[in-house]
């Protein structure tokens, strides 16, 4: 959300890992392409294979001179960290926030939603508050580089 606000999509491919695990509609082509790619993965994919993830995707866009920019909160689950090329910029949101963010985008996407549904959804995302922390060990592995 925040690259594609600061860059030129000209000079950058922009992938968005929600976009590339859901089936909606998007203007993100690289992220939409990718899905070709990633099809037969899990949604969680990311959580479980990002170091695989990171590989195949600077992989597939290998031939290109455009900086490639992979926005996704899951950089926390890599466990090779000589894999990383770049430059990594971390944006923190704090963790209020950010729960309080993804319980409203749920509300405008589920229009119809009943307050048991909500309240399921609800109780799920506070596992946000366990993994918040791991941000802070992946920042120390980096720093360790």
């Amino acid at each position: 959300y925040y690259i594609e606000n600061i860059l030129n999509k000209n000079d950058c491919i922009i992938i968005d890992t929600n976009i590339v695990f859901s089936e909606k509609e998007s203007d993100n082509i690289d992220s939409v392409k990718l899905r070709e790619l990633f099809k037969d993965k899990p949604k969680d994919y990311t959580i479980t294979n990002f170091d695989d993830f990171y590989l195949s995707t600077l992989n597939y866009f290998k031939d290109t001179n455009k900086t490639i920019i992979i926005d996704s909160a899951q950089y926390r689950n890599i466990k090779d960290y000589s894999i990383l090329k770049g430059k990594i910029i971390v944006l923190r949101t704090c963790i209020d926030n950010c729960y309080e963010r993804v319980l409203n985008r749920w509300k405008n996407i589920n229009n119809n939603y009943n307050e048991e549904d909500f309240r399921k959804y609800r109780e799920r995302k506070k596992g946000m508050y366990s993994w918040y922390k791991s941000i802070n060990n992946f920042l120390d592995n980096i720093d360790k580089l």
